[in-house]
């Protein structure tokens, strides 16, 4: 058997006893290595880690400030009504509203005015359908 040796490939063995690849660069998240070590799927992700795709994750446990536009979409993904929605439906609602926290989750939501809602809309109107998902996106969550 031929053990091909790769830069920043580890191995770990998780608690069933299965062995897992994983890209690990010092000072950097372990990115999990999927497929069969000499596969197309392998050289794929291993390729894209090496290029540093998949590293960028947002940071964890941040809680908005209350009355924030973030502050707001987290209250609404744990209502009964957006947990009720098809899960497609949530995960289209989910996208756009999270687009928007990136942007400006810590303004105020009670300063957004139209103004505001028509230029996020005018970045969606070269896409035909992503204007109006945003659209409905928002009505819920100020609804």
């Amino acid at each position: 058997m031929v053990r091909i040796k790769l830069k920043y490939v580890v191995e770990d063995v998780d608690r069933h006893g299965n062995v897992r690849l994983y890209f690990r660069r010092k000072g950097q998240p372990k990115i999990r290595l999927r497929g069969v070590p000499g596969s197309q799927e392998f050289a794929t992700a291993y390729q894209a880690a090496l290029a540093g795709v998949g590293q960028a994750q947002q940071p964890r446990n941040i809680r908005p400030v209350i009355g924030s536009f973030g502050w707001a979409c987290l209250n609404y993904y744990a209502i009964p009504t957006f947990k009720s929605l098809d899960p497609a439906t949530q995960n289209q609602r989910r996208y756009f509203l999270d687009k928007i926290c990136l942007i400006g989750g810590g303004v105020s939501i009670s300063t957004m005015e139209p103004r505001h809602i028509e230029k996020l809309l005018e970045t969606k109107r070269t896409t035909p359908a992503a204007a109006p998902n945003l659209l409905k996106s928002l009505k819920a969550l100020f609804a």
